[in-house]
């Protein structure tokens, strides 16, 4: 059967209409993507350009009663050197670590407490010579950060009493420019009776091995003591690397 010449032109322009709703659909469907990628991109820009702080590790006195907590700050996008955040409680210290631009890890940091109430935190970068901080649990009206002078040779890691105050452990190493386990200097070991000039053990407590983040001295009485290296290995975890055992006259 012949269509009439109405019929043909309703068709024909029946398959204009199609046509071009089908490409106003194909277009509208690309704008949207378009316009959907463009806020994507936009959303993970902003996301990198806003400072996001990250903990590094937190760490706790012997009782488990006081617990200093290391933040990286966040730095967005900016190439500036990273601060770090040291907190207890209330209580904040910032300082800029020379560390080359590049993020911090768990061993830029290293808290070894001396007791329940006083730790020394110290501070590795790339660039820098360590830094010391003490910490001491506060009393009222306290602050219980105190940075010291920077220019020190030696620095005290660790100093622990036995239990009746009789004698004294501690663990001393070399200041040195970067981080510890880039040139490994050895961590000395002096003990001795406490308010005496301490004598130092016969070998430097070195592990060429691992990487000693922080240490812990347990006193088994007031002659006998072990010494802990330890490594941070992230969210929180470490593991023992090495052990010393100290007998004192």
């Amino acid at each position: 059967m012949w269509m009439t010449d109405d019929e043909i032109e309703y068709y024909k322009a029946r398959s204009k209409f199609i046509s071009g709703a089908g490409c106003f659909i194909a277009v509208a469907v690309v704008i949207l993507i378009l316009i959907v990628s463009v806020f994507s991109f936009a959303s993970k820009v902003l996301d990198l350009m806003e400072p996001k702080d990250r903990q590094l590790f937190v760490s706790k006195s012997p009782d488990q009663t006081h617990a200093i907590k290391v933040i990286e700050k966040g730095r967005g996008l900016s190439f500036a050197d990273p601060t770090v955040l040291i907190s207890y409680k209330k209580y904040k210290i910032e300082r800029q670590l020379n560390n080359d631009r590049k993020d911090l890890a768990a061993d830029n940091v290293s808290i070894n407490w001396n007791n329940n109430e006083e730790a020394t935190v110290i501070l590795y970068g790339d660039e820098q010579y360590p830094r010391v901080i003490q910490f001491k649990v506060p009393e009222k009206g306290e602050y219980p950060f105190q940075v010291i002078k920077e220019d020190l040779d030696i620095i005290t890691l660790l100093s622990r009493q036995s239990p009746n105050h009789v004698n004294v452990v501690e663990l001393r190493r070399k200041r040195s420019l970067g981080m510890p386990y880039a040139n490994n200097p050895p961590v000395e070991v002096y003990y001795g009776k406490i308010g005496s000039s301490l004598q130092k053990y016969d070998a430097p407590y070195a592990d060429q091995q691992h990487r000693m983040d922080f240490f812990e001295i347990i006193w088994h009485d007031d002659q006998h003591a072990t010494i802990h290296a330890k490594q941070h290995l992230g969210k929180g975890s470490t593991r023992l690397v090495s052990t010393l055992e100290i007998t004192l006259n």
